[in-house]
């Protein structure tokens, strides 16, 4: 069987559609993000958790922050745990959120988690997002399988497109 992947251009902003076949192979999405890092040592925006100089927060999926410097990333909610984002060759997992982590103007913002920033804050750079299966273990799609809209105006209006 086969898996397409489209793009929808939807209030102006690309999103992803997935369709569906017997495959189990991830999607491969190459576009632009925008990057910037996190590091929760510093406390602040970078850690939910600060009491005396420590971060005691995990990430957004669970995970212990302190073994997956260099490797995850927080990334947007529409993108679900496990979404791999490949820059200049070297892959970070989405493990994490952030409040400031959202679509911005149709690009989305990706914060990688390590000590030294490897871009200056909000640059633009090209990337290949690989996105999990949307399969559950019995080939049914996944309830969470639909269009995830990112464009604040369609997002309040409820709309979401389910896969088929």
């Amino acid at each position: 069987m086969f898996k397409v992947f489209l793009l929808c251009l939807i209030a102006g902003i690309i999103v992803p559609v997935f369709v569906l076949g017997a495959s189990s192979s991830p999607i491969s999405v190459p576009m632009l993000i925008r990057v910037s890092r996190y590091w929760p040592p510093l406390g602040g925006t970078n850690c939910a958790d600060f009491v005396d100089g420590e971060c005691l927060s995990n990430l957004a999926d669970g995970g212990d922050w302190s073994v997956w410097e260099g490797r995850a990333a927080a990334c947007p909610p529409e993108w679900p745990f496990g979404t791999t984002v490949t820059i200049e060759g070297k892959d970070w997992l989405c493990k994490g959120r952030g409040g400031s982590v959202q679509y911005v103007n149709g690009i989305p913002w990706v914060d990688l988690l390590q000590k030294r920033a490897s871009y200056k804050y909000g640059t633009i750079i090209p990337a290949i997002v690989l996105f999990p299966d949307q399969r559950n273990n019995s080939g049914q799609p996944n309830s969470s399988c639909y269009l995830r809209v990112v464009s604040p105006s369609v997002r309040k209006a409820g709309r979401k497109i389910f896969c088929r």
